[in-house]
């Protein structure tokens, strides 16, 4: 089965993050139900940064996902943070979001020259916050979470800011939200 969740990442521009659940293939018996379980898996941990900015700073990368553009021609994109300074309780950088005619990343939008959708940003750290209790096999997360104001401005000048969650795994993976909880189907960003 599979299910996306659209979540906005700059105006005009939605990211839908998708999550695949396959079941067990073959048949079963009787001796097999016994032992087969209904618990969730254990929960993903989630931490803030806890006030060490200086997890935030890198490349983020995320995988593709599937993007709706103003109902155009760009079926894809992958996005990529360049947070490269600390200052105080924020950090900065760029934010690059890569687009594609094609629903798998492989087909640059219009063309291969074309260059990325680029904007200045800064994540301000605003507090902690626990990241709730596990409901169901999309939001199976534990754990805290810094909840940010993520300011952005685009090579045209204008800005936008929006508050959202964000969480490390392992401080190699950060994930943002809009709304806790967080869910399998947002997208992973990767150091």
């Amino acid at each position: 089965m599979n299910l996306s969740l659209i979540r906005a990442i700059w105006p005009q521009v939605f990211i839908i993050g998708t999550s695949l659940l396959s079941g067990c293939g073959g048949g079963s018996s009787a001796s097999s139900s016994a032992t087969t379980s209904s618990q969730l898996p254990a929960p993903v941990a989630l931490t803030s940064s806890t006030a060490n900015l200086k997890a935030y700073i890198g490349d983020w990368a995320a995988g593709c996902g599937f993007v709706v553009f103003n109902g155009g021609a760009v079926k894809s994109g992958r996005n990529l943070y360049k947070l490269t300074s600390q200052d105080g309780v924020s950090v900065s950088g760029t934010f690059e979001q890569y687009q594609y005619s094609d629903s798998d990343c492989t087909k640059p939008w219009p063309s291969a020259g074309w260059p990325p959708v680029t904007s200045q940003v800064t994540l301000k750290v605003l507090s902690s916050t626990d990241v709730g209790t596990p409901t169901g096999a999309y939001d199976n997360f534990i754990g805290t979470a810094d909840k940010v104001e993520i300011a952005s401005r685009s090579s045209s000048g204008a800005l936008s800011i929006k508050t959202s969650f964000a969480a490390f795994s392992e401080l190699t993976s950060l994930r943002f939200t809009d709304a806790l909880p967080f869910s399998s189907s947002d997208l992973v960003y990767k150091k």
